[in-house]
């Protein structure tokens, strides 16, 4: 596990040969889980730690982090199918898995003064680290790599802000 979490870094760390190395290496999937499992538990437990979480919520926080790789794999893949992107789900998936040992680092984000820039830049970050997996999985440009990673991503936060503003409307 231990060259597993060196080369979850590496993708973290923008490494494009670590990207397409497990882009395209079949059992990668089953490390990425443990390390999107694993992110989920340290968040979990934090909030355990913090007493803003149960017990229960910690198995919710390890299957929401892994549901939320799949979820964000999906959207992103689909958006680059419709630019033509040559990749598939899994090649999509594994290295994004793998990058979410990004938020392992989360807790950080508790740290008075400087929490919420932690906060933003990880999750900066983590749509620069998108568009590099895209770029490599789908065999794309940086643009349309860019795009694929961004559209999704702006129509959902878009459909959500709608959601909660005709949700908090009073309605006579």
């Amino acid at each position: 596990m231990n060259s597993e979490i060196l080369l979850a870094v590496r993708v973290a760390k923008l490494d494009t040969a670590a990207i397409r190395q497990i882009s395209k290496e079949q059992k990668a999937l089953k490390s990425g889980l443990l390390i999107a499992a694993i992110g989920g538990a340290v968040n979990g437990l934090w909030g355990l730690f913090k007493g803003t979480e149960t017990a229960a919520s910690l198995v919710f926080s390890i299957l929401s982090a892994i549901v939320s790789v799949v979820f964000f794999a999906l959207l992103i893949h689909g958006t680059a199918k419709l630019f033509r992107g040559k990749g598939t789900l899994k090649e999509m998936m594994r290295p994004i898995f793998y990058a979410s040992i990004l938020t392992w680092l989360s807790p950080l984000e508790s740290i008075p003064l400087f929490g919420k820039a932690i906060g933003i830049i990880l999750g900066v970050w983590m749509l620069v680290v998108l568009v590099f997996v895209t770029k490599e999985a789908e065999q794309f440009g940086a643009v349309k790599a860019a795009v694929a990673v961004i559209l999704p991503i702006a129509i959902l936060t878009l459909i959500l802000i709608t959601l909660e503003t005709l949700a908090n409307l009073t309605w006579y």
